[in-house]
């Protein structure tokens, strides 16, 4: 299983790929029941030098 999201924040992007797993999981159920589910993902916090000297 794979999904993706994206968000113009960190919050919105854990949001967005919350409900991208869920409508996942709605589309492509598992097989055996699962009481946990275990997953990772990376974030980019790649930042302008010029706009963290303005701020």
């Amino acid at each position: 299983m794979r999904t993706v999201s994206q968000g113009k924040t960190i919050e919105e992007a854990i949001y967005n790929l919350k409900e991208a797993t869920e409508l996942y999981f709605e589309e492509f159920p598992l097989e055996e029941k699962v009481r946990s589910l275990l997953t990772t993902f990376e974030i980019s916090l790649e930042m302008d030098a010029k706009k963290v000297a303005k701020a």
